[in-house]
């Protein structure tokens, strides 16, 4: 009879996989926070043009650079709500995805700002036959014709390796989403009063409109800053348990994330892809 003396590396396989596709998944809702985000900014901008076009409101436009080719001139009360809020760090995961839509940077670039392993890739192993998957993942391991006490070894790494990168990109998109409400709350007041604007013709009425968008963007910026201060690492791990316990996830390995991990600072990593890119002869700009 032959005993199967590592039984729990089939559970260290499926669980390095989940935290794959966790991981994934969170650069997938990092996609839709970015559109919903650009729609929000598109609408302010919009709804401001129309209120200037019929009324003599000071609201310049502001250049607001998010990331490279992430660029938007907004009008200032608009552009104080991404500039006001301390949370580029949070936005670098829109800005990473953004540049890795448009094939700006590589894969293995765009991994290391998050402090994800090195073999790790976007979209290889998410989704297909649970099989298939599972033994595309051994090959990129480099552990499928290995066995035993070695494979248990790579497997505990590989955990290792994703939880902080997990728990990093699930602060980020938290953050996201309060800058998400903040700015699609905006945008909708915004609209309505864009839509009053052709009916006003009070000097004392249009003043009150200026007043009030700008009442109102001082108003979102502070709530989403204190929202986001309510992100705190213990509620973002209790977050994380709450998953893994809604699915009966195997977490005897996974161990604590570091909690002082954020994504990395963005200009060195940034510079250095597009020099790369620019030393191959790519295109090196793009539009937001």
């Amino acid at each position: 009879m032959v005993v199967d003396l590592y039984p729990d590396n089939e559970s260290r396989l499926q669980r390095a996989l989940q935290l794959s596709n966790d991981c994934e998944n969170l650069f997938a809702e990092a996609d839709r926070q970015k559109a919903a985000i650009d729609k929000s900014l598109a609408d302010l901008k919009a709804s401001f043009d129309k209120i200037r076009a019929h009324a003599p409101v000071p609201f310049p436009n502001q250049k607001v650079e998010i990331g490279r080719g992430w660029v938007w001139e907004l009008p200032v009360p608009v552009a104080g709500i991404l500039t006001g809020i301390a949370a580029h760090k949070a936005l670098t995961v829109l800005w990473v995805r953004f540049m890795l839509s448009r094939g700006f940077i590589a894969d293995a670039v765009a991994a290391r700002m998050f402090g994800l392993p090195s073999w790790w890739r976007f979209g290889q192993f998410l989704g297909g036959v649970v099989a298939s998957v599972a033994a595309a993942f051994l090959v990129q391991l480099g552990i499928d014709a290995v066995e035993g006490a070695v494979r248990r070894a790579k497997l505990r790494e590989a955990i290792g390796n994703l939880v902080t990168p997990r728990f990093v990109l699930k602060r980020a998109v938290m953050i996201n989403q309060e800058i998400e409400t903040a700015l699609s709350g905006f945008a909708m007041i915004a609209s309505i009063q864009a839509g009053k604007i052709t009916e006003i013709h009070n000097v004392d009425d249009l003043r009150s409109i200026e007043a009030l968008l700008k009442a109102l963007a001082s108003s979102y910026e502070k709530q989403a800053q204190d929202r986001i201060n309510k992100v705190t690492d213990d509620l973002v791990v209790a977050e994380l348990k709450k998953l893994d316990a809604s699915r009966g996830s195997w977490t005897n390995e996974d161990g604590q994330p570091d909690t002082t991990k954020t994504v990395l600072d963005i200009t060195a990593v940034m510079e250095m892809a597009f020099f790369e890119l620019e030393s191959e002869g790519e295109p090196a700009t793009a539009l937001a």
